[in-house]
């Protein structure tokens, strides 16, 4: 699976960057997604999940980009982070 992200700042479009080979970001990695069912009673239950995904990656980019408006130059050590958290509750 592709995974590739892109901010436009500025006025200016952004750069089309992928996770693992242009920012060194490895998405391989796995994670815990817990979720708790409730039935309260027939047809009705409630549940809750939580997911925290983290990751992280250093690299020295071989391209001239622009992200969030901002240009970072080719040969640019660059470090990247990805923290998303997701809570759903439902009935």
């Amino acid at each position: 699976m592709k995974r590739s992200v892109q901010s436009t700042g500025s006025g200016l479009l952004g750069t089309n960057l992928n996770f693992d080979s242009t920012l060194g970001v490895n998405t391989q990695q796995s994670f815990l997604w817990p979720k708790v069912t409730l039935h309260v009673v027939e047809r009705h239950r409630l549940s809750v999940s939580y997911l925290n995904m983290q990751y992280g990656g250093d690299k020295t980019i071989t391209q001239t980009i622009n992200f969030g408006g901002k240009i970072f130059i080719a040969s640019t050590a660059v470090h990247s982070e990805l923290d998303f958290k997701e809570i759903v509750f439902g009935y």
